[in-house]
């Protein structure tokens, strides 16, 4: 199980969800400001953070917003 935290980025869920699954093909639950994907080790951290760092360049946010993981979470957090 992967958890992004995207309290900062709230207006771009759907859109973030919607891309990881095309990308992924996990199931993906939403509560509250996380997404839950269900990997069943199907897929790494890594390879998770790349597609969200993906999906922010795609969306011309890259400059705007970072991604970093902390203790299995991936946050997307807005540059200082």
């Amino acid at each position: 199980m992967i958890t992004i935290d995207i309290s900062e980025l709230r207006s771009e869920s759907s859109g973030l969800q919607t891309f990881l699954k095309e990308k992924v093909n996990v199931s993906i639950t939403v509560e509250d400001s996380l997404l839950i994907l269900d990997s069943k080790g199907k897929i790494s951290l890594r390879d998770i953070k790349a597609f969200v760092k993906r999906f922010l360049h795609h969306k011309g946010l890259s400059e705007t917003y970072r991604v970093t993981v902390k203790h299995g979470t991936i946050k997307i957090s807005k540059h200082k």
